[in-house]
């Protein structure tokens, strides 16, 4: 954390959002925060944003894509359009209208 804002963020964060006072509680706090059984309950349509160099979740967007039985969409926002960053940071205008766009096509636009 001396070294790295990013880490001293999360994890200072992480204290403070879940009211815990050190890193061992943070991981015991944030540990049953798992979509581990939920994927197969969901029945709606789900859409699915994964960014192509996201820092904190990598990977996980496209394994619960792969875990959903209900009617599912998978958008990837890549570097080379500005959407590649955590929350498609540099590429926002990009990520609302794909996410409505979707919208208007599931609720029947």
């Amino acid at each position: 954390m001396a070294r790295d804002t990013g880490a001293r963020w999360a994890v200072l964060n992480g204290l403070w959002t879940f009211g815990v006072r050190d890193f061992d509680e943070l991981l015991d706090a944030a540990g049953p925060y798992t979509m581990n059984g939920v994927t197969g309950l969901i029945t709606c349509p789900t859409l699915v944003l994964e960014a192509e160099n996201d820092q904190f979740f990598r990977g996980q967007p496209q394994r619960v894509y792969d875990e959903l039985t209900s009617v599912k969409e998978l958008i990837v926002f890549r570097e080379d359009e500005g959407g590649g960053e955590h929350c498609h940071e540099g590429a926002l205008l990009l990520f609302h209208q794909r996410t409505f766009d979707w919208l208007d096509t599931v609720l029947g636009r």
